[in-house]
């Protein structure tokens, strides 16, 4: 009895032990790896369920049994839980089919003030579709229509016409050069209100970089609306970094507060710069003024209202090369008709996307008659034409064609995704570097086009990699005593 009494205590004590250092090694996953998985009927404390319900057709069924939710709108989301222990990268699986919907990604947010997330290709039709040669070096992928080049060195090294490549989640590395160049010489000022945040690009030759600009926190919404300026270099390292702190005016009062900066940079080499106007919905941009020749908007424009700033609604030209549109408004009173081109974009509803193909070739001005308009093109925007200008090859999305756009190569990382039964599955890497502040991330998965193609995307499991070095015992020993908070 008594050596029963002593092995029953000896249970008693070591089961404890035992669960708690296994689920430390979990924890700390000294092999470098940290697997987790979610599906429609396995919930997981790091994955959360794909939101918003009503963009999304739950409690489906295959006929083999499996469970999956379907995408029927976009943008959806999901939360990402980070482990205790700190990962350098995490590889995020989606199980999936695709049968309508042109492209599918996978992102993370990267910018809450600009929404902007960084996007890993999933799924890709239009490429999967082509029957041109493909060449392979380094994880990059060239199709070609015509077999002209024999490597992708030489591609780089002697490219074609921009106009005639795409590219999609790859970068044509040879730098962007204009020969006929020249120094506008004066300063042009555009008297516009752009609302939150804008990207802009621009040339510069060993000049200056000159920037005024003028902004109003018009505060409609509560909450702090600090902002902003970037310039950036054609690497995308940061030159100059103008903030601006909130008007410490922080409620819903529509009491609106001026803002003004200045910015010069000197002896600029040549090459395409970028700049932000980085703010919140409450930021409105109200004129800026430049020596440089060209100021292009990337993407999109959000005229802003003139309410508090002008006593009348005012017309605003703009120019752009995009070939396919969506324009919103948010009040009653600025729906319109806005011209592009020989067509028209007729927005006679609020909170509501209406889609517009540009039927004509190049670039073609639009007008919007009362602005408070928001719209989202797959090109650029300027409002002279004369400011107008694209370093960039096509931009490949949902609604490319290679035949009526001219492509003639496709320069691409993306990989197919693998065919596991009925199933598809594809993976994206993302860095944690930047992101070990933040307890959850959030994740979306992006079916741009799904309201015009009338697609659904079918998924099943989201599966997370959580990835690190390996550890030794020593460094074993050094994760437990920062996750222990009593020490070791």
């Amino acid at each position: 009895m008594k050596i029963f009494r002593l092995l029953t205590q000896f249970v008693i004590i070591a089961v404890p032990v035992v669960l708690f250092l296994w689920l430390l090694v979990i924890d700390i996953a000294p092999s470098g790896e940290r697997y987790v998985t979610w599906g429609v009927d396995e919930p997981s404390p790091f994955i959360d369920r794909l939101l918003p319900d009503q963009r999304l057709l739950e409690g489906q069924t295959t006929a083999q049994g499996e469970l999956y939710v379907s995408i029927i709108d976009e943008p959806v989301y999901f939360g990402m839980h980070l482990p205790h222990t700190d990962f350098d990268e995490m590889e995020v699986a989606l199980t999936f089919k695709n049968d309508d919907q042109p492209i599918v990604e996978l992102g993370s947010l990267v910018d809450i003030q600009s929404q902007s997330y960084d996007l890993r290709p999933l799924h890709n039709r239009i490429i999967d579709e082509l029957d041109w040669e493909v060449l392979e070096s380094d994880g990059a992928y060239l199709y070609q229509r015509a077999g002209n080049y024999a490597s992708i060195d030489e591609f780089v090294e002697s490219p074609p016409e921009r106009s005639t490549v795409a590219v999609y989640h790859a970068d044509l590395e040879t730098p962007y050069r204009m020969e006929s160049y020249q120094q506008l010489g004066v300063s042009q000022t555009f008297d516009v209100s752009l609302r939150g945040y804008h990207k802009y690009v621009t040339y510069i030759k060993d000049e200056t970089f000159d920037l005024a600009v003028s902004w109003m926190d018009m505060n409609r919404t509560a909450g702090a609306d600090e902002g902003a300026v970037r310039l950036r270099n054609e690497d995308g390292d940061v030159l100059y970094e103008h903030f601006f702190d909130d008007d410490e005016n922080i409620t819903e009062n529509q009491v609106s507060d001026d803002g003004y900066a200045r910015i010069t940079y000197p002896d600029l080499p040549e090459g395409v710069y970028s700049v932000e106007l980085s703010g919140t919905s409450d930021i409105f941009w109200r004129a800026i003024t430049t020596t440089q020749r060209y100021v292009s908007f990337v993407n999109k424009i959000n005229l802003g209202d003139d309410v508090g700033h002008l006593a009348q609604p005012r017309a605003t030209t703009f120019y752009t090369n995009a070939k396919h549109l969506t324009a919103q408004t948010l009040h009653a009173d600025a729906t319109q008709r806005i011209t592009v081109g020989s067509g028209v974009i007729v927005v006679d509803e609020t909170h509501r996307k209406m889609f517009h193909d540009v039927d004509d070739l190049g670039v073609v001005s639009g007008l919007s008659p009362v602005g408070d308009i928001e719209i989202v093109g797959d090109g650029k925007f300027a409002f002279s034409q004369a400011a107008f200008f694209d370093p960039d090859p096509i931009s490949m999305n949902a609604y490319s064609d290679v035949d009526v756009q001219g492509i003639d190569y496709v320069l691409t990382t993306y990989e197919s995704p693998l065919q596991v039964g009925d199933w598809l599955v594809a993976s994206g890497l993302f860095d944690l570097a930047s992101l070990r502040s933040l307890d959850e991330l959030k994740m979306t998965v992006s079916v741009p086009g799904i309201e015009t193609f009338q697609g659904v995307v079918d998924v099943t499991a989201i599966d997370a990699t959580f990835i690190r070095e390996t550890l030794d015992v020593r460094g074993f020993l050094s994760a437990v005593r920062e996750l222990l908070p009593f020490g070791l």
